[in-house]
């Protein structure tokens, strides 16, 4: 007759606990990077909000206020709450739509004028986290919008 056997050898232990340890840092590895994906989401979710805000602060401007924004040197900081985020505007210059007049140098009554606000992480400022454009068509003389 076969001896009866009690417990478990070394052998099966040390494979248990390694199967433990594979288990383990499998979703270690996974919680990470589904912690990275999340902070990344609200990153985009936030910084979309806050250049939605920004285009709407433009939208609002009249002409000399509006000839006043330029390229921005620097990542501007948000306020608080948002002070973890910052933006800058990029700004092509200006096209000039001419009137019907024979000579389209001496009359122009409408202008476009894009802006692009480039939202950052103030902790990374050179790379983007999101880039938001506006399109303006204004009248010259009073700088009234004519579409967007």
């Amino acid at each position: 007759m076969g001896k009866l056997r009690k417990g478990t050898s070394i052998i099966e232990a040390a494979i248990a606990i390694a199967l433990m340890g594979i288990i383990l840092l499998w979703s270690i590895t996974a919680y990470t990077n589904i912690s990275k994906q999340s902070k990344t989401s609200e990153d985009i979710e936030i910084a979309s909000t806050l250049a939605s805000e920004r285009i709407e602060y433009v939208k609002v401007l009249d002409l000399t206020d509006l000839q006043g924004i330029s390229n921005s040197a620097s990542v501007i900081p948000f306020p608080s709450p948002y002070d973890r985020y910052g933006y800058k505007y990029v700004v092509p210059d200006y096209v000039y739509i001419p009137d019907e007049t024979p000579n389209p140098q001496q009359n122009t009554n409408f202008y476009i004028k894009t802006i692009t606000v480039e939202v950052y992480k103030m902790t990374d400022q050179t790379t983007s986290i999101i880039q938001m454009d506006c399109n303006f068509l204004r009248s010259k003389s009073d700088g009234t919008n004519a579409g967007i």
